[in-house]
């Protein structure tokens, strides 16, 4: 505690992630030396230069320094900023590398159950995108940078409204689709129900679209609806 409405932070935070199907993501038919296709005595092609998913595992340690503030009894935010160290124990011909770390939020309540929130942050993450042909080909993972906002108002005390809007670049590290960029979208409606402490409902559409560079070409829209029922105890 610095002062009564602000609370000083430093901290450390361990992330391992471990790919363990044991997928086979790249190899090639192809003998390197002669371009030609070998056959083993079954008839099958031989593949050369085998990598598996645990090839992308990573562990990363991230330290970071921060504040949490009370502007007013409304008005709260909170800010850690830092950096990351990854390294990747299956692959031997990646080095470890540095990345920043940013996490902030600001939330404004204008009446006691209803509140404004938004919100910036910047981390290395996992990705489903592999690249692919051989381990020097390899994607590893992706740094993200994200901004969202939301409102939450409650129409009742019992009944809450909710918007939500994200957005998400994420820049690839490695491989074929080294230094491509996406851009995620997020625009999302929810409206829950609460009939006590125990049991709620909800019902919600989110639309999603992804926007791909040309060598990933990926790109879609989709539409979700739900609706759910949580129970607590």
């Amino acid at each position: 505690m610095v002062l009564p409405e602000t609370k000083a932070l430093i901290g450390y935070q361990f992330t391992d992630i471990n790919y363990n199907a044991d997928e086979l993501i790249s190899g090639t038919f192809f003998d390197p030396a002669t371009g030609a296709i070998i056959l083993d005595p079954n008839g099958n092609a031989t593949l050369f230069n085998p990598s598996y998913s645990k090839a992308r595992n990573s562990r990363q340690h991230t330290g970071y320094v921060g504040a949490e503030h009370s502007f007013s009894p409304q008005l709260k935010g909170s800010i850690r900023a830092g950096a990351s160290y990854t390294e990747y124990p299956n692959d031997n011909t990646v080095d470890a590398s540095w990345t920043p770390y940013v996490n902030a939020s600001l939330r404004y309540h204008y009446t006691e159950l209803s509140y404004i929130e938004g919100g910036f942050s910047y981390d290395r993450n996992a990705t489903d995108v592999v690249g692919g042909g051989s381990p020097s080909a390899l994607t590893l993972d992706a740094e993200s940078a994200v901004i969202y906002a939301s409102v939450n108002h409650a129409i009742t005390p019992h009944l809450v409204a909710s918007l939500i809007g994200q957005f998400q670049n994420s820049h690839y590290n490695g491989g074929t689709f080294d230094s491509n960029d996406e851009q995620y979208y997020l625009l999302g409606l929810n409206l829950a129900y609460r009939f006590n402490q125990y049991f709620s409902t909800e019902v919600g559409y989110n639309y999603d679209r992804l926007e791909s560079s040309s060598a990933i070409n990926r790109t879609f829209d989709r539409n979700r609806i739900y609706i759910g029922v949580t129970a607590t105890y």
